[in-house]
């Protein structure tokens, strides 16, 4: 589908692509439009929009639940702390 898309866009015709698959708009896209909650946050070249929507995805790398408020039960059991990693491959 994805190489289609990118015969398609190669002859000359414009290809609209709405996705969460990085890797896939940074190959077939030159700009991008990132959007969140219907709100125009950036656009431009899509390497740069991938950059700060992979930022604000991120968060921060370590977080402290201890500090969190909304969290409810009875103790018996906590998770204090969280860490994740995202591992982006470019074919």
């Amino acid at each position: 589908m994805f190489g289609q898309m990118k015969d398609v866009a190669g002859a000359g015709r414009t290809v609209i692509l709405v996705s969460h698959n990085m890797a896939a708009i940074q190959n077939l896209c030159e700009r991008a439009i990132y959007l969140k909650s219907g709100k125009i946050i950036e656009v431009g070249p899509a390497e740069k929009v991938i950059s700060t929507y992979l930022k604000a995805a991120a968060g921060p790398a370590a977080a402290n639940l201890s500090d969190r408020t909304d969290r409810t039960g009875n103790g018996k059991v906590q998770l204090l702390l969280l860490r994740c990693a995202i591992i982006l491959e470019r074919n």
